[in-house]
This record gives structure tokens, C-alpha cells and sequence, in this order.
């Protein structure tokens, strides 16, 4: 009875690679541990926590893997480098100067003033010439019973 219980449990547990609907072949030039850069193509195929990724060897045996997911670092707020503030055609237009390389998640205002509600495009340019629309739709508030919404967020 043991023999029978032990086989059932061996069937269950293979698996068969060709019955798999994603595969990609990867060109390992060394034996060893070996850091590998998945392409975006399989990382979309895969689950979201990668759970149904298997690394199989040219023989058809799993290979043990680590896998290293690089975490963003925490948002900070900037001040910008540059900051004017003009009034066109009855529009308010708020030019900065970010001062960084980083990429930028969000832009928040801050304001003494109490009573206001504006809508917002944001848009970008790298030579003050050339604007590319970043966020538009918008609108940011502050009213006097405390609803509030100074920031706008970037893709």
C-alpha cells in the first residue's frame, strides 16, 4: 500500500515543461551562480508575485533560483530650483525649474491662499520651447470647509 501512495505522489508532482503555455529559451554562457535580467515580455506572461516561474536545465530539471526585485526608493518632496508665477488671458500659469534628474511622481502646491479652485494641465519641456502634456483634466481646490486637493500626480 505504501509503493501505491509513493507513485500517485511522484505523478502528481512532475510536470511536464511542453504542456506549459509561456516558454522562453535563455543562453547561459557559464556554469555557476549566474545573474539574469528577465525581459519585460516574460515578466508580463508571468503571475504578478512570479509564483508560476520555473527555471528548467537543458536535462529538464528545476533549478533553483533567487529572485531580486529592485524597490524604489521613497518619495521625497523637492523644492524647485526655479519657481515664476504669471497671469495670462486670465490663467494662471506657475513655471518651475525642478533642479533634478529624478523622475517626478507628482506636483503639490502650496499656497496661503483659502478659497480657490483651478483646473490644471501640467506639462513639461526640457528647452522651454517643446511642451509635452503630462497631466491635464485636473483641479486643484482648497475651499473654506477644508477640502483640500493641492496635488496633481505624474505618470
Amino acid at each position: 500500500m505504501a509503493s501505491a501512495i509513493f507513485v500517485a505522489a511522484q505523478t502528481c508532482l512532475a510536470f511536464d515543461p511542453n504542456e506549459w503555455r509561456n516558454t522562453q529559451a535563455l543562453d547561459i554562457p557559464a556554469a555557476g551562480l549566474v545573474h539574469v535580467n528577465l525581459p519585460a515580455t516574460t515578466l508580463d506572461a508571468a503571475q504578478p508575485g512570479l509564483e508560476d516561474l520555473r527555471i528548467v536545465d537543458s536535462n529538464g530539471n528545476q533549478v533553483p533560483y533567487l529572485i531580486e526585485r529592485l524597490v524604489p526608493g521613497a518619495e521625497s518632496m523637492i523644492r524647485p530650483a526655479e519657481f515664476r508665477s504669471t497671469i495670462e488671458n486670465g490663467a494662471t500659469h506657475l513655471n518651475l525649474e525642478t533642479g533634478t534628474r529624478t523622475p517626478i511622481v507628482g506636483v503639490s502646491l502650496e499656497t496661503p491662499a483659502t478659497r480657490f479652485m483651478k483646473a490644471v494641465d501640467v506639462e513639461a519641456s526640457h528647452d522651454a520651447t517643446t511642451w509635452t502634456k503630462l497631466a491635464g483634466g485636473d483641479s486643484l481646490f482648497q475651499l473654506p470647509n477644508g477640502a483640500t486637493k493641492l496635488r496633481v500626480p505624474l505618470p
